[in-house]
């Protein structure tokens, strides 16, 4: 069974101007894409939630550690013969740790600083557990992810950060 997510995640983060810790949550969805549904289909999105702990290591690079619960559903489309007679579906509940790394293009924390928001990117490396597969699927409930994306901060105050990320 290939999977594929797809998050739009609102970050939350307590921080601080300078501060070197940070601990926060987000709000997003999850999505499937892959041999059952294809493309971005939003009757199969569903919510999750993320808690993470960031640690600022410069100014504009940050390591973040994550956890993330959510629920990842599909059915089959029927688009040809084989899909009608495969008839499969599946909905399971996922939990994913992760690290990853941010480089922001702008130094907004800085009290110096013109900017109060920043777009970035980030990328990195964590485990997903999927739940419960069906038995003989040849499937494995722990799977390596490779997270990746964008996002946009903004600074509403010394002490809080809001973001939007995919």
């Amino acid at each position: 069974m290939k999977q594929t997510f797809f998050a739009l995640t609102v970050l939350f983060a307590l921080s601080g101007s300078a501060q070197f810790m940070e601990f926060g949550g987000g709000l997003g969805i999850t999505n499937y894409s892959g041999d059952l549904v294809r493309g971005l289909n939003f009757n199969t999105s569903s919510f999750a939630g993320t808690a993470f702990y960031r640690m600022n290591l410069s100014e504009i690079v940050t390591l973040r550690l994550s956890a993330t619960f959510g629920n990842v559903k599909g059915s089959e489309t029927p688009i040809d013969a084989l899909a009608v007679e495969r008839n499969q579906s599946f909905n399971n509940s996922i939990v994913e740790l992760s690290g990853v790394f941010e480089y922001h293009f702008l130094d907004f924390k800085s009290e110096k600083s013109p900017y109060n928001w920043s777009p970035y990117i980030f990328a990195g490396f964590g485990f997903v557990n999927l739940g419960e597969v069906p038995p003989n699927s040849g499937v494995n409930k722990l799977q390596t992810v490779l997270p990746f994306g964008f996002g946009v901060k903004h600074l509403i105050s010394k002490r809080y950060t809001l973001g939007f990320e995919a």
